[in-house]
């Protein structure tokens, strides 16, 4: 099952979402979500796995 989960959200990642949402949340060097790794995926989308 979480091998499913891994594989459906490597399906639906997009890299440059995946980077514009890094720049927005600020997950640089001493910005408060430092670390912070995303995957690109739409909302809805998450909604969609969630289910």
């Amino acid at each position: 099952m979480i091998e499913q989960l891994k594989s459906t959200l490597q399906d639906l990642a997009d890299e440059e979402k995946a980077k514009i949402m890094m720049r927005f949340f600020k997950t640089g060097k001493g910005e408060y979500s430092e670390g912070d790794i995303f995957l690109g995926i739409s909302v809805p989308n998450q909604r969609l796995i969630a289910k």
